[in-house]
């Protein structure tokens, strides 16, 4: 089985034990906010700073590398509780790609898996959150057209107000372990990223 599959196989066996821990540890009773107890819509805004593109020429095995820079890194998402301490995420993504002074918009589908551990006071969540999706970089003077598996692994604080919205931000890391065209193949380092945003 190649690693990057064992990887995400047991990133996802982890998570369901975690929050499989989390509800049998969780104190009944208290009162759970809405976007716990129903999932919610959120939307996030922040900086990838992405890692080094590495690619390779299948016909030669040339190789050719590119320091790319940090770019502005947009989504929306969905939550929906699949058990208490436990939601499951489609989620979508645009990232700013720039390389030299060029740049181009890479899209990004992922779906989550998110074990939290939620606290009604002082009225937090934490997510502990692992995905795995496809992102497609649109050809440009520098790549061609190149798709991707993508690989999140980040964490989520949500903070909830008195309304029926509440403010999160996340830090983690996107890596693109396997990808490329018909020409190359290429690989994205992991690259750190943080947002912030809002859930409805």
């Amino acid at each position: 089985m190649p690693k990057h599959r064992s990887m995400v196989i047991s990133c996802i066996l982890f998570l369901i034990l975690f929050a499989t821990v989390s509800e049998a540890r969780t104190a009944f009773g208290s009162p759970v906010h809405k976007q716990i107890r129903y999932g919610g819509f959120g939307v996030k805004l922040g900086v990838l700073n992405t890692g080094l593109i590495k690619g390779t020429e299948k016909a030669t095995g040339a190789k050719k590398e590119y320091d790319a820079k940090p770019g502005i890194s947009f989504g929306f998402f969905f939550d929906f509780p699949l058990f208490y301490g436990m939601m499951i995420c489609p989620s979508f993504d645009w990232h700013h790609i720039r390389i030299y002074e060029q740049s181009q918009t890479m899209i990004d589908v992922a779906f989550t898996l998110k074990p939290y551990i939620y606290k009604p006071y002082p009225g937090l969540a934490i997510r502990f959150a692992a995905s795995a999706g496809f992102a497609y970089l649109a050809s440009w003077e520098i790549i061609e057209a190149t798709s991707y598996m993508t690989i999140k692994i980040y964490t989520e604080v949500l903070f909830f107000t008195h309304t029926p919205n509440s403010w999160l931000i996340e830090l983690g890391y996107l890596a693109m372990p396997t990808g490329g065209n018909g020409e190359f193949s290429y690989t994205v380092n992991p690259s750190l990223f943080l947002r912030t945003g809002l859930m409805f």
